[in-house]
């Protein structure tokens, strides 16, 4: 190695000089960077950076007579251009502070990346940059990187695609499918499986009403969160459908991270919606979070694991246990003032207007320092948690309001004191009815369609098992592309037991008018062949709210809707959901 004043000469002949201010390095007596240009050799290649852009002019190696260029991206090699050679020498003209690369002759073929490889879904991040890997219906959906650099699957304005992809090499037994969605309020986006051979299953969300806080997410600052199901895939059976959809409306839906992992289910006991935090796949449950302490830092909330006795009440110290019931609990550890986590439609769907019992057991070093929080959009109201040093009991029953949410709030500072824990546990919720009290509702999965005197199968879903998924975005729709049949048009449901009922919970069709009921009939019976006069009659207006029907409570196991009239005047009939309500 020789040094001068401003050149350093390596054993091999290769310069680095700084000569006129510019650093400039040569080897083989070509020059192969200039300032923050470069032509770098490396195995057999030449890697090309342009801080600027623009064109320069780089010398070949020796012998070479074919270069092509290419991009490099994350998804690999993308081919630019054959590059002419004039007296051994190339122009590269190249965007500025990107990355490519110069072959001799073609390069070699790279290899699949296998976006997915170990899991049941196939680019399930979108990384390829398309949807080779998926199958697509409809126009509108797109792999659309956004400013992050993210690859991520949106669906236009306007438009109502479903991107679709079979699930192989499954086994027997519960998943959970999950995806990260982000849409305006209003347009339903849904996540379905259908397992071959078994009962589909379905989530959606029709707003994204809570920022992602998370410090350490690369959906930070945004308003994508979290939407899952379960699904179940029979003896037998290695294989389902997962879809992606989304209803026709204004603005962007985007959807990115689906995962399919294996899961179980929290045992209901009874209730609407109960989890014991013993089977979490990804996240707390229902809730997600709320911001405490700003977006810039991770939450001190998690799922803890029981690993006595050190994480439980006595050892050390400690006031209260990690761990309530089984092997996890939800905790959260000196948290930071602000909302600590809150439900979410497409975790726990409220109704408005409808009672709703939350029970927990919870554990609480010191009172004061984290209160219970029922919203309704932006407005609160709050319960004190009080001090709980062994396993207590909380019970708060309310009315849902609009965009209804409830979870929990943190109110004194991060440093007042330590263990300013809280452990939650064995969560459960009752759907009491409507708000003044009494209605139950007959849980849909004991009910089945009995009778239907016309359902659309050959150009959509309009089946009439639509009524009873649970999902908003499905509907019943009567034959129309063979031909409509005529009014009336009639539906009976099985309610799987007789009830005293007293109520038909009717949600039309959500995203257009198309067969939505005008004058309608309700009947009961207690035996489905005796059915009498109407329980009750009357028009509905045009609209996507739900309707309520009311009639003084009586025996019935089976309860028939009849359209009589279509808001338009046409001969067909459309509903998105059933449900009948009753009194205990």
């Amino acid at each position: 190695m020789k040094w001068t004043a401003d050149t350093v000469t390596l054993a091999d002949g290769t310069t680095v000089t700084g000569a006129g201010g510019t650093r400039a390095i040569t080897t083989d007596g070509r020059t192969v960077l200039r300032g923050s240009n470069f032509l770098l050799p490396r195995d057999g290649k030449l890697y090309h950076w342009n801080d600027t852009g623009g064109a320069t002019t780089w010398t070949l190696p020796a012998g070479w007579t074919a270069p092509r260029l290419y991009r490099l991206t994350d998804t690999g090699r993308q081919f630019v251009a054959d590059l002419p050679v004039t007296a051994g020498r190339i122009t590269l003209d190249a965007a500025a502070r990107t990355a490519y690369v110069v072959t001799d002759g073609p390069a070699p073929t790279q290899a699949d990346p296998q976006w997915g490889e170990g899991t049941p879904v196939k680019d399930p991040s979108f990384h390829s940059g398309d949807l080779t890997a998926w199958s697509v219906t409809g126009t509108g959906a797109t792999v659309t990187r956004n400013t992050r650099g993210q690859n991520e699957l949106t669906m236009a304005a306007g438009t109502s695609p479903a991107v679709s992809q079979r699930l192989t090499g499954l086994t027997p037994g519960t998943y959970a499918a999950s995806v990260w969605v982000t849409t305006p309020t209003g347009r339903a986006a849904t996540l379905a499986v259908t397992p071959t051979g078994g009962a589909a299953a379905s989530v959606y969300a029709d707003s994204s009403p809570l920022t992602d806080n998370l410090g350490g997410s690369d959906k930070n600052g945004t308003t994508s969160q979290r939407m899952k199901v379960l699904f179940d895939v029979p003896a037998g059976r290695d294989s389902a459908t997962l879809t992606l959809s989304a209803a026709t409306g204004p603005g962007t839906v985007v959807l990115d991270d689906v995962r399919v992992v294996r899961s179980a289910r929290t045992p209901l006991g009874g209730h609407w919606f109960a989890e014991d935090f013993e089977h979490v796949d990804a996240g707390w449950g229902p809730f997600a979070f709320g911001g405490a302490g700003g977006s810039a830092t991770d939450p001190r909330t998690h799922i803890a694991q029981r690993n006595a006795p050190y994480t439980q009440a006595g050892w050390n110290g400690k006031l209260v246990d990690d761990v309530i019931g089984g092997q996890n609990s939800l905790k959260s550890h000196e948290e930071r003032p602000g909302l600590v986590y809150r439900t979410l439609p497409q975790t726990l769907r409220l109704t408005a207007g409808r009672s709703y019992r939350v029970d927990f057991r919870y554990e609480n070093g010191f009172a004061g320092d984290y209160r219970f929080v029922v919203g309704s959009g932006t407005t609160e109201s709050a319960t004190a948690l009080g001090q709980a040093r062994t396993a207590t009991t909380f019970t708060k029953t309310f009315t849902a309001g609009a965009d209804a949410w409830f979870g929990v709030r943190k109110v004194t500072a991060e440093d007042s004191h330590d263990q300013a824990d809280l452990i939650l546990d064995d969560l459960t919720v009752d759907d009491l009815g409507p708000g003044a009290g009494g209605e139950l509702l007959v849980p849909q999965d004991r009910m089945r369609v009995e009778a239907v005197d016309s359902e659309e199968t050959a150009a959509e879903n309009g089946a009439a098992a639509n009524v009873l998924d649970g999902d908003a975005s499905t509907f019943w729709h009567t034959r129309w592309y063979a031909g409509a049949a005529p009014m009336p048009h009639e539906i009976t449901l099985d309610l799987g037991a007789a009830y005293n009922v007293s109520a038909l919970h009717a949600l039309p069709r959500q995203a257009q008018s198309n067969g939505r009921i005008a004058d309608f009939q309700v009947f009961t019976s207690i035996d489905g062949v005796n059915w009498g006069a109407a329980a009750a009659s009357g028009t509905f207006p045009d609209g996507a709210a739900r309707q309520d029907v009311t009639f003084a409570p009586r025996t019935a196991r089976h309860v028939r809707l009849r359209a009589t009239r279509e808001v338009n005047g046409n001969p067909w009939t459309s509903m998105a959901e059933l449900d009948v309500g009753y009194r205990p």
